[in-house]
C-alpha cells in the first residue's frame, strides 16, 4: 500500500475507503475518530482542495452554522485545541490569526497523495490509493454544509478515479496489449469505481466486444442491470439494451460457427445441472420486462419492511386503544357507537401502515451516473411526479399515524370537549337532575307554605 508506514513520525490519515488515523508513534487516534465534529474538522483541513489554509469563519459556517457567532467561534477554538493535543505540536499550522492549515511535512493524507498522482500522470499509483469513496458512511449531525461539501468532494474524487482507469484501458487497447487482458481489467476497474454510470458501462461493453470477450461484455451488462433494478428499480436505457443485443447476436454466430466446424462426433453427455449459465445467458435474447419485480427483490423488500415488528406494535397499540375507549365509555357515558367506530378506524389503519412500511423500505439512490439520473427523473415524472411527490411523500409514517390518532382523540372524549358534562344514571335507568331540582327547591317550598295557610 502506498504512503508512509504508521509510526514513521508523521500523522497518517487514510480517508478513501475505510477511515484510518494514526499518530506519529503509530497509535490509532481514537479521541478524534470517536468524535464526529473533530473528525469532520480534520477531514476538511486535510482533504479540501481550495488551498493549504482555511479561514476560521469558513470552518465555523461548515460545522456550527446553527450556532450564534460567539459560541461557534468558541467551539472552533476548543476543537482546534483538542486536535493539537491529539496529533501533536506543530501539525496544525496557521497564517495569521484567522487562517488554519496542516503542515505537510508532518501530516500525510491519501486524498492529497491521490490527487498529486493524478496530476503528475501516475495513474496506476493513484488507483492503488483509491480504495473507495471518501469517508464512507461518515456523517456530522447538525452540519448540512459539511454534508454538501462531502458529497461534492466524493463525486469529484470518484470521477477522477474512473477517468484514470478508463484512460488506462484505452491505452492498453491501443497498445495491442490484448493478450494479457489489461484493457478489460482496467475497464472493469472503472466500473468498480463508478458502478451506476451507464455511459461508462456502454463504453466498457463496446471495448470488451472489440477485444473479443463477448461473454464478459454480456456479464458486465447483466451485472449492471441487476444493480440498476435493485437500487433504483429501473431498466437499462434502450441504447444500452440495443448494444448488448448486438453483442449477443455476434456471440450466437460464434457459437454456431464453432459447432459447425467441430468434428461430427457424439458429444459427451452433459447433465442438466452442468449446463453453462454463460450459454444460457447468451441464448436468451428476450429481455426481462422492466416492471416485473424479481422474487429476491420482493423478499428483500418484505424483510426490510419489518412487518412482524409492525404487526406486534399494531396489536399492542390496538389493545391499549380499545381498553381506553371502553374505559371512557363506562366512566363518561359516551355514545354506544364510539367503541365500534374505534374498531373500524383500527381496521382501516392496518393496510395503510403495511403500505407505508413497504414504500419506506424502498432503496435510495447512490452513485448515479448522469444518464441514470436523467432516466430516473423521466420515469418518475411519467408516473406522476418525482420521489418527493410520489408514494414516499404521501405514504409517510406521520401521514399514516397522525390522522388516526387525531380521529380517536376527537371521538373518545368528544362529550367532554363539547361542554356536556356526563350526568349520573339513576336506579331506574333515567338521568338524575339533582342540580336542577336544587335550583328550584326554595320556590317550591314557599308555594307549599302559601297553599297550606
Amino acid at each position: 500500500m502506498n504512503g508512509p508506514v504508521s509510526g514513521s513520525g508523521k500523522v497518517v490519515f487514510r480517508a478513501l475507503g475505510s477511515t484510518e488515523l494514526a499518530g506519529p508513534d503509530g497509535r490509532e487516534l481514537l479521541s478524534i475518530l470517536a468524535r464526529p465534529k473533530l473528525l469532520g474538522l480534520l477531514s476538511y483541513l486535510a482533504t479540501d482542495n481550495s488551498g493549504p489554509f482555511h479561514r476560521r469563519d469558513t470552518l465555523t459556517g461548515l460545522l456550527w452554522a446553527d450556532t450564534d457567532p460567539e459560541r461557534s467561534r468558541n467551539a472552533l477554538r476548543q476543537s482546534l485545541y483538542h486536535l493539537r493535543r491529539a496529533v501533536g505540536e506543530g501539525v496544525l499550522s496557521g497564517r495569521g490569526d484567522d487562517e488554519v492549515g496542516l503542515d505537510n511535512e508532518r501530516f500525510w493524507c491519501d486524498v492529497m497523495a491521490f490527487e498529486a498522482a493524478i496530476e503528475s500522470g501516475r495513474r496506476e499509483e493513484a488507483l492503488e490509493l483509491y480504495r473507495g469513496d471518501l469517508l464512507v458512511g461518515f456523517y456530522v449531525s447538525g452540519a448540512p454544509e459539511h454534508e454538501r461539501w462531502l458529497e461534492g468532494r466524493r463525486a469529484g474524487l470518484r470521477e477522477k478515479a474512473a477517468t484514470a482507469a478508463w484512460s488506462l484501458a484505452e491505452e492498453a487497447e491501443s497498445g495491442g496489449n490484448a493478450g494479457a487482458g489489461a484493457a478489460g481489467q482496467w475497464a472493469r476497474r472503472a466500473i468498480t469505481v463508478s458502478p451506476l454510470d451507464e455511459a461508462l458501462v456502454r463504453r466498457v461493453i463496446a471495448l470488451l466486444d472489440r477485444e473479443g470477450d463477448r461473454s464478459g461484455a454480456v456479464q458486465e451488462y447483466e451485472a449492471f442491470a441487476g444493480r440498476l433494478e435493485d437500487e433504483l428499480e429501473l431498466a437499462p436505457a434502450p441504447e444500452t439494451q440495443a448494444l448488448v443485443e448486438a453483442v449477443r447476436s455476434r456471440r450466437a454466430v460464434e457459437v454456431s460457427e464453432e459447432a459447425s466446424s467441430a468434428p461430427a462426433e457424439d458429444p459427451p453427455a452433459v447433465k442438466p445441472a452442468e449446463a453453462s449459465t454463460e450459454d444460457l445467458s447468451v441464448a436468451s435474447s428476450t429481455p426481462v420486462a422492466p416492471g416485473v419485480a424479481a422474487p429476491d427483490r420482493i423478499r428483500s423488500r418484505l424483510k426490510n419492511a419489518h412487518l412482524l415488528r409492525l404487526l406486534i406494535g399494531y396489536l399492542s397499540a390496538s389493545f391499549i386503544i380499545l381498553e381506553a375507549t371502553a374505559l371512557f365509555t363506562d366512566q363518561f357515558g359516551l355514545p354506544g357507537w364510539v367503541f365500534p367506530g374505534a374498531l373500524v378506524l383500527l381496521a382501516l389503519a392496518l393496510p395503510v401502515l403495511v403500505g407505508t412500511a413497504l414504500v419506506q423500505s424502498a432503496p435510495n439512490t447512490a452513485h448515479e451516473g448522469d444518464g441514470v439520473r436523467r432516466r430516473r427523473r423521466s420515469s418518475e415524472s411519467s408516473r406522476g411526479g418525482d420521489n418527493v411527490r410520489g408514494y414516499r411523500r404521501w405514504l409517510t409514517w406521520r401521514r399514516a399515524i397522525r390522522p388516526r390518532v387525531s380521529t380517536l382523540a376527537y371521538v373518545a372524549p368528544g362529550d367532554r370537549r363539547r361542554g356536556r358534562r356526563p350526568r349520573p344514571v339513576g336506579p331506574s335507568g333515567g338521568r338524575i337532575h339533582g342540580d336542577a331540582n336544587a335550583r328550584h327547591r326554595p320556590r317550591l317550598q314557599s308555594h307549599r307554605e302559601r297553599s297550606s295557610g
